[in-house]
């Protein structure tokens, strides 16, 4: 009987690291951590040309700002060389992506819980709470329902002040668009679980196996 895969998502200071962690004990069996965000240190499954790339290959420069002469335009353009490495490092990252979609949804076949510590989700939110233009948005939207969707969303929620209280990174109402905008996520996913992590942890986490459990009984 095929798994359960389940999304882990919220914006930073929600708890996902220690919800994560925590996960494969409560749950009990052999759940399996797949993590799709970009922290090297994080990383449990990557292609082997990503972790070669990462140990040898030097990020893409970023062009320093300049002052541009009395009426010439105003943003350099990179050069040829720099934006065909920009495109090949996003297809790459693009191709790691689904190598780690792919490890997870195998394991999902075969019967295991799989957690996804963050997902493709988290681009589009992130698109959305930046502002790029919409162009953008829809690429990026298209580009993830090439993806299977996970069973289950659980989406790690507060208020943006208690957010930036817990971790003091980025600011309350930038926050406060974060949370709106994994909300908005909840109209394009099976099933969508928000818990508040206003709660202790104990609470959080007892609510989070509630869920995953509550799915794994509907999709037998």
């Amino acid at each position: 009987m095929p798994g359960v895969s389940v999304a882990v998502l919220g914006p930073d200071g929600a708890g996902k690291t220690t919800l994560v962690s925590a996960l494969p004990g409560a749950l009990g069996g052999d759940p399996l951590v797949v993590y799709m965000g970009v922290n090297r240190d994080s990383q449990t499954h990557a292609l082997p040309t990503m972790r070669w790339a990462q140990r040898w290959v030097p990020p893409v420069p970023v062009l320093a700002p300049t002052t541009p002469a009395p009426g010439a335009a105003t943003g350099a353009r990179p050069r040829p060389l720099v934006r065909l490495r920009r495109i090949v490092t996003r297809f790459h990252l693009l191709l790691d992506q689904a190598y780690r979609v792919g490890v997870g949804m195998r394991a999902r076949r075969r019967g295991r819980t799989v957690i996804f510590d963050r997902y493709l989700y988290d681009g589009e939110v992130d698109a959305a709470v930046e502002g790029r233009d919409r162009r953008q948005q829809q690429v990026l939207r298209w580009i993830r329902r090439r993806f299977p969707a996970p069973d289950l969303v659980v989406v790690l929620d507060a208020p943006g002040h208690v957010l930036f209280a817990r971790k003091g990174e980025h600011d309350v109402e930038r926050l406060d668009r974060l949370r709106r905008a994994y909300a908005d996520i909840a109209r394009d996913v099976p099933a969508f679980a928000v818990i508040d992590v206003r709660q202790d942890a104990a609470a959080v986490l007892s609510a989070a196996v509630a869920a995953i459990e509550a799915r794994r009984r509907e999709r037998r």
